[in-house]
Parts: structure tokens; C-alpha cells; sequence
């Protein structure tokens, strides 16, 4: 099941949920939050040519169960189980908790 949190919710045209993303379960995304293919999604290697038109690296970005990810976050790498991303965070690197 998912829930939208509140009554006055919006889902506009053209809202993609790509093939390169898992959320898991009890995941809590707040307003905002961006989960994109990773940190190699645009080349810039070559000067002369546009960066429109480069190759780039593509990754499956997974969020674990039971986290939660703040506001405004940009997300460009996996995030493990029971983790909390601060509101206007941006994670280049793999976030996961040491379960004891």
C-alpha cells in the first residue's frame, strides 16, 4: 500500500519513476526530494562537445526499508535500512547504518 500523506496532493504530468530506482518499504520521501541514476549520469570529459550530447554512467540507486529522507534531498547513491537524510542533503556516497 501507498499512502499520500495529505488530501491536497499533486501529481503532475510527466512525473517519471525510472527503471534505474528501488525504494523499500516504509520508505518516507519528503517534498522535493530528487532520486537520481547516480553521480555519473553526464560526461564532461570532452570540451568541444556538449555535455547534452555525452555519454554517461546509469545506477541503480536503491533507498532501504523504514528511512526517511528529508525535504529538498538530492539523492546520487544508494541509502541503506532505517536511515535518516537530513532535509537539503545531498549524498554522493553510500549512506548505510552498522546494525549492531
Amino acid at each position: 500500500m501507498t499512502l499520500f500523506s495529505q488530501h491536497d496532493y499533486e501529481i503532475e504530468s510527466g512525473v517519471y519513476i525510472g527503471p534505474q530506482c528501488k525504494i523499500g518499504k516504509d520508505v518516507l520521501l519528503g517534498s522535493n526530494v530528487h532520486i537520481m541514476t547516480g553521480k555519473g549520469q553526464h560526461n564532461f570529459t570532452y570540451l568541444k562537445v556538449p555535455i547534452r550530447d555525452q555519454d554517461g554512467t546509469f545506477e541503480k540507486i536503491e533507498i532501504g526499508e523504514d528511512t526517511w529522507i528529508g525535504n529538498g534531498a538530492l539523492v546520487m547513491a544508494n541509502v541503506g535500512r532505517s536511515c535518516v537524510v537530513a532535509a537539503g542533503s545531498i549524498v554522493i556516497e553510500e549512506v548505510c547504518i552498522m546494525l549492531l
